[in-house]
């Protein structure tokens, strides 16, 4: 599917959401999706839908934890704890440090009425494209996991959201906006939500067929003190409402 059918599908379904219509498929992801540092004793979790329930057959493989360490794909051996609409993901072993985990969980472990192909775990909800992943890491190091564009026709701001709990004060000052010459857009003092979250308020418009560039440079710091392997960059049009999916894949 190309990006921008993507996007606007994402979009509308999050319109008819808000109106009280759709139920997300996903209601509740732990840990969150991109999330790093994450322990090695971790259990993931996935809350699905109010009304809905979870069945994994022993023999159908509805829902794997897979390191993708390197681009590798192997099966995480587990017990998997089924509690209607919750699913607890309980590794055999501790899970080795410094890799890269893909939670991959088929449509057909959900069992319910009126549910949408949304996830909801995260505001704003996402359109899913299935198989549904859930990716997340023991290595540490802070990534940009998501970022979104708001009323880009007035009062427009960014949204970038990052993998691990930031230094506020010190990454404040790692993020860059650009237009299509390189020419700086200004925009006001960063406002954290909370330590994943920072907002970046304009100081005008945009053009909404026009191209930006958001970049956050290694300078961007966690609490921990660890930085980004390299520094971050995407571009979007004045119009793009979501940026960077926090789903793999989408």
């Amino acid at each position: 599917m190309r990006n921008d059918l993507k996007l606007c599908l994402a979009w509308v379904a999050l319109t008819v959401a808000c109106g009280g219509g759709p139920v997300p498929a996903i209601e509740r992801l732990s840990p969150l999706n991109g999330e790093t540092a994450v322990a090695t004793t971790f259990k993931p979790e996935v809350m699905a839908a109010a009304g809905s329930k979870f069945e994994l057959p022993e023999e159908a493989r509805r829902v794997v934890l897979y390191d993708v360490t390197n681009g590798g794909k192997k099966a995480v051996a587990a017990q998997i704890l089924v509690e209607g609409r919750r699913i607890t993901y309980e590794p055999n072993d501790a899970l080795p440090a410094d890799h890269d985990f893909e939670l991959v969980i088929l449509r057909d472990a959900i069992f319910g009425d009126e549910i949408q192909d949304l996830d909801g775990s995260e505001w704003p909800e996402e359109a899913i494209a299935w198989p549904f992943k859930l990716a997340f890491s023991t290595r540490i190091g802070p990534l940009v996991r998501s970022a979104y564009l708001q009323r880009p026709d007035s009062s427009p701001y960014l949204i970038v959201r990052f993998s691990q709990p930031m230094n506020m004060a010190i990454t404040s000052s790692a993020f860059a906006l650009t237009d299509q010459q390189g020419i700086a857009i200004p925009f006001g003092q960063p406002v954290w939500r909370d330590v994943f979250t920072a907002e970046l308020h304009l100081q005008d418009t945009l053009d909404a067929t026009a191209i930006y560039a958001l970049a956050v440079s290694t300078a961007a710091r966690a609490v921990d003190g660890s930085s980004m392997s390299q520094n971050f960059a995407i571009s979007f049009t004045g119009s793009q409402r979501l940026i960077l999916s926090r789903i793999p894949g989408s």
